[in-house]
């Protein structure tokens, strides 16, 4: 193995280490996996507000989901569970600041023959493990239980969550991951939600946000939810390509260290 893919994969594993084996990154692992299927565990056995179930019970309707909670389960466990993945699959990107401050990327640039692009590189690949992971978890989950509760609804859910889900969940926490990397460059320390870990993370799961509001106030129509799920996918990956741009430009020097 030469030097470079030798300081490569070091990266690799010490980000996997820092998601999966600090009490830090198992919190926000924990939380991207477990909420979400809390979430659907309420609509099930506690539902709603009167107004949610309302509007549920007029839109289901329209596309021949006569249940309002089935309903509710269909249209927004789709668009709540991107959030969830990406808070939970960014937790060592969390400390990279901490960890740029603390000289630790230049003791490995200096031992490991690590180069820039190879930070930079190696936090898109454990972002991605981490968001597969808790996908995979929370999928299989997921459609064990709407197998119970109403299978008639599983063709169409995995549709949507192919549209919505899994597209908004990679490209919400890649998003995440490059607003922290950017202004932890540009910031000092800080903790808790003024740190560039705190403020990052609000650019990838914001879209994703807006997106739950709309589609459970009623405000995208049922027979609409699979094309404005897939434009707003689409939407979301020319964000993250014009932020890549920008992104890249900066990792051309140690100023991301600095």
């Amino acid at each position: 193995m030469s030097n470079e893919n030798h300081g490569f994969s070091t990266l690799v594993r010490f980000g996997l280490s820092r998601s999966f084996k600090t009490p830090y990154g198992l919190f926000y692992l924990a939380m991207g996996i477990f909420l979400p299927v809390m979430i659907m565990s309420l609509l099930i056995f506690v539902g709603s507000t009167s107004t949610s179930h309302h509007i549920a019970k007029i839109q289901g309707a329209t596309i021949g989901i006569n249940n309002p909670v089935v309903y509710q389960i269909f249209s927004t466990i789709p668009t709540i569970l991107p959030i969830f993945t990406i808070i939970g699959s960014v937790g060592s990107t969390y400390l990279f600041s901490s960890d740029r401050s603390n000289g630790v990327y230049e003791y490995l640039i200096a031992t490991r023959r690590v180069r820039i692009k190879d930070i930079f590189i190696s936090n898109i690949v454990t972002v991605v493990i981490g968001v597969s992971i808790i996908l995979g978890l929370d999928l299989l989950i997921i459609f064990s239980v709407v197998s119970r509760t109403d299978s008639g609804i599983l063709v169409d859910m995995f549709k949507l969550i192919a549209l919505e889900s899994i597209p908004l969940s990679y490209l919400g926490a890649l998003l995440s991951m490059l607003a922290i990397l950017i202004w932890a460059s540009l910031s000092k320390t800080y903790v808790g939600i003024n740190s560039p870990g705190g403020i990052g993370i609000f650019v990838g799961f914001a879209p994703v946000l807006l997106l739950t509001i709309l589609v459970n106030t009623g405000t995208v129509a049922a027979k609409d939810l699979y094309l404005f799920g897939g434009l707003y996918s689409l939407a979301l990956f020319a964000i993250f390509v014009a932020f890549l741009i920008l992104v890249s430009q900066k990792i051309s020097n140690e100023s991301m260290l600095t």
